[in-house]
């Protein structure tokens, strides 16, 4: 049923009747009523002129170098960056996202629809067309807000899952991606009652790609409800505000034990160098949960504050009758929520940029030199990454690359299963009285330096006192740590 009516519209000269109704009726959905000078001494008309001004202005160099950061950061995700938990693939994920977001909300819609009454300029907006473009429009709209709020969920689970210093837990790719095409399903059916109640109809001699008043109005009240919940993510916002407060409280705890950890003096014994490995895995877990933390924590706030905002006018302005201009005005003060988020979409390639080193480099292997002991490696390299060289160094390597390290610490491991092996065997036929004192580090500090194995490269050095406190820490899961 077509519900779209053209009423009688002032003929201009030159002008006829039909083609001046187009014209009219077909303008920016009211917004350039804001700009009447009757409301100059209203508050609320200032800022929705300001809001106005800002999308015209600043709303498409703001999407175009969002877009252009967000590519170099999708290049350096695919190619270049490997991250534990495979974060890149839901960096992946996210910026393509982001991307979507500036195109069509941020150069599609904000611009043209709230930018171009600031210049005066006259154009028809695509949704206008007919139904279906209005209907795909909102249901657009709304994927695309829902997926942005819904999206981090699933990784801040995934990170909150790593609880172990030293977790082993695989993370296959296909889960990943399970994952994220679950939350886009869910993103969809979300949408979809924009798509339904969507339609343009006629308001006042102008043409609005608003909720049909066919509908019932409890439809209506549902679809607003249901877009303040879960399409602008208050309900999301809520669930990630308590994730990140955990994902936060885990950072602190781990930056603690690295902390401890880099304080370990560094020997040649495989015990000192399976510590260095726990600091290294640790501190590369703590680069995700800052990565993940500062990313989302700042579009958890701003999707917290627009929808109580927006929630508490709707409460407000409900039992009073407001005329078209104020809904207008109030519709177009929303819109700088949007350019905020808007801005947020180029900040995560300054947060990987900051956090991860490979972002610096075009390859996902890091290499550590070190040519003297004493010598601490310079460059982009930090200190737990210095002693990581460090102890590859005494390993018998001048030059390592990250990609072997897994192959020596599985001959590490196997040599400490094995002494662990005869200590568990010397510990059965020992005296039940003297089992409560018998310490596996005092064992292997005890065992001939005929054990190491000749392959190795390692130079036999008794375990120092201060690794005795380290025990609880490093060996806490030693399944674990032999599962990998």
């Amino acid at each position: 049923m077509d519900m779209v009516q053209f009423i009688d519209a002032p003929v201009l000269s030159g002008q006829s009747s039909q083609s001046s109704c187009i014209n009219v009726c077909r303008t920016y959905s009211s917004v350039i009523e804001i700009f009447n000078r009757v409301h100059d001494n209203i508050s609320l008309f200032s800022c929705a002129r300001f809001s106005s001004s800002i999308a015209a202005v600043m709303m498409f160099p703001t999407a175009a170098f969002g877009l252009f950061i967000n590519t170099a950061l999708l290049f350096k995700l695919a190619l270049c960056i490997k991250r534990p938990r495979h974060l890149e693939l839901y960096g992946i994920a996210t910026t393509l996202v982001d991307m979507g977001f500036l195109i069509f909300v941020g150069i599609l819609y904000s611009f043209p629809k709230f930018g171009l009454a600031w210049w005066s300029s006259r154009k028809t907006l695509f949704v206008h067309n007919d139904h279906i473009s209005c209907k795909l429009q909102a249901a657009v709209f709304d994927f695309l807000f829902t997926t942005r709020i819904s999206l981090p969920l699933p990784i801040l689970f995934d990170e909150l899952s790593a609880h172990q210093i030293l977790t082993t837990k695989t993370h296959a790719k296909t889960l990943i991606f399970l994952k994220i095409f679950g939350t886009i399903i869910s993103s969809l059916v979300s949408a979809f009652p924009g798509f339904l109640i969507h339609g343009i109809w006629q308001h006042d001699g102008q043409f609005d790609c608003n909720v049909d008043p066919h509908w019932h109005p409890n439809y209506h009240y549902f679809y607003r409800a249901h877009a303040h919940l879960f399409c602008y993510g208050l309900v999301q916002s809520f669930c990630l505000f308590s994730m990140l407060l955990l994902l936060w409280r885990r950072l602190k705890r781990d930056q603690s034990i690295v902390k401890y950890l880099r304080n370990i003096p560094t020997t040649s014994n495989p015990i000192s160098i399976a510590i260095l490995s726990s600091e290294y895995r640790l501190n590369d877990s703590c680069r995700n949960f800052r990565i993940v933390l500062y990313q989302f924590a700042l579009l958890c706030g701003l999707r917290l504050l627009r929808g109580s905002a927006q929630f508490i006018q709707r409460l407000v302005t409900r039992s009073k009758f407001q005329s078209k201009e104020f809904k207008t005005a109030w519709f177009t003060l929303w819109n700088l929520a949007t350019f905020m988020e808007a801005i947020l979409t180029a900040l995560p390639y300054f947060i990987w940029y900051a956090i991860v080193p490979e972002m610096s480099s075009n390859s996902r292997r890091r290499k550590h030199t070190n040519a003297d002991t004493d010598k601490i490696v310079t460059g982009t390299l930090n200190e737990l990454d210095n002693y990581f060289a460090q102890a590859l160094h005494n390993l018998g390597d001048p030059l390592v690359e990250e990609r072997r390290f897994s192959l020596i610490m599985r001959h590490l491991k196997m040599y400490k299963m094995r002494l662990l092996n005869e200590y568990n065997e010397r510990k059965t036929k020992s005296n039940v009285e003297q089992l409560e004192s018998v310490d596996p580090i005092s064992y292997v500090n005890a065992c001939k330096p005929s054990t190491v194995p000749r392959s190795s490269k390692i130079s036999y050095v008794r375990i120092p006192e201060e690794l005795y406190a380290v025990n609880s820490v490093g060996s806490s899961d030693d399944s674990q740590i032999d599962g990998e």
